[in-house]
């Protein structure tokens, strides 16, 4: 483990329920060293869904800055965003950022990473306006931004992690449970399945975000990982870890609730199109 750190977890959407009960959470470039390019942040996933394009060119061309001037800082567009201390954590739910920036969706969670930058957030407050349009002096603040700067006596350190994080918190974890039993009750063995394939360091059932090219559009969609099904090391490890643990360490209700049975949660009312041309 390299660090520790706090994250705001949007679990009401069940992408993000889903890893958070599973416990594990990937950055973009993780899930491309799986899988290949193609994948795209949560974040990101979430700029799209939202159609709010003036955001997403405004967020280019602070990263335009970072791939100028400091190409080896990890990117806002593919990292995690990770406090790596509780009082900036804090200050940013006091700071009105608003949605699921609260404290009913903040854990504490385990980094291991190959790169993380640490910047103060309040720059990105001052780059942009009320309608996330950037500022005139825009491009200076960037710079001090990406520098590490801190804007002032009171900033709010984050980490741009590329890597992945290990959810330690009880509560939010439940949490993103219910929010799975209420939606993909079918799912949930599979979801249990996921929790313990984490456990064992395996990618088994973590859910990722995808961009595809189509002929006159590009398709957002959510996929789940299925590299170790049928795995002999896979199964060896889940059927020794099945022996060996406690019992009140697994949902056995759920993961045994229809043996044999993997049932997918359905994603595709989160699958977006995307027009890569003008519209008539």
């Amino acid at each position: 483990m390299d660090r520790e750190g706090f994250i705001y977890l949007d679990i009401e959407h069940p992408v993000v329920a889903w890893n958070t009960y599973r416990g594990v959470l990937m950055s973009r470039e993780q899930i491309w060293t799986r899988h290949g390019h193609g994948a795209v942040s949560l974040r990101l996933a979430g700029i799209f869904d939202s159609g709010d394009f003036q955001r997403l060119q405004s967020e280019l061309a602070i990263d335009a800055i970072r791939g100028r001037d400091f190409p080896g800082a990890v990117s806002r567009l593919s990292g995690m965003f990770v406090f790596d201390e509780v009082e900036s954590a804090l200050a940013a739910e006091q700071a009105a950022w608003g949605g699921h920036i609260n404290s009913n969706y903040l854990t504490d969670v385990g980094l291991m990473y190959g790169a993380a930058t640490r910047v103060d957030a309040n720059w990105i407050t001052q780059m942009l306006d009320a309608e996330a349009n950037l500022v005139p002096e825009w491009e200076q603040l960037a710079v001090k931004y990406w520098s590490g700067e801190a804007s002032g006596a009171s900033p709010i350190w984050e980490l741009l992690v590329d890597g992945s994080a290990i959810v330690y918190g009880t509560r939010v974890r439940n949490q993103a449970y219910e929010v799975i039993q209420s939606r993909y009750p079918q799912s949930l063995g599979l979801l249990e399945e996921s929790r313990i394939a984490a456990l064992l360091g395996f990618s088994l059932g973590h859910v990722s975000s995808w961009l595809t090219r189509k002929e006159d559009h590009a398709e957002l969609a959510f996929y789940l990982d299925n590299t170790s099904d049928g795995d002999p090391r896979y199964l060896a490890a889940v059927a020794e870890y099945l022996k060996t643990a406690p019992p009140d360490s697994v949902n056995a209700r759920a993961l045994f609730a229809t043996p044999g049975v993997a049932r997918l949660p359905d994603l595709t009312s989160y699958s977006k199109a995307l027009p890569l041309r003008p519209q008539p």
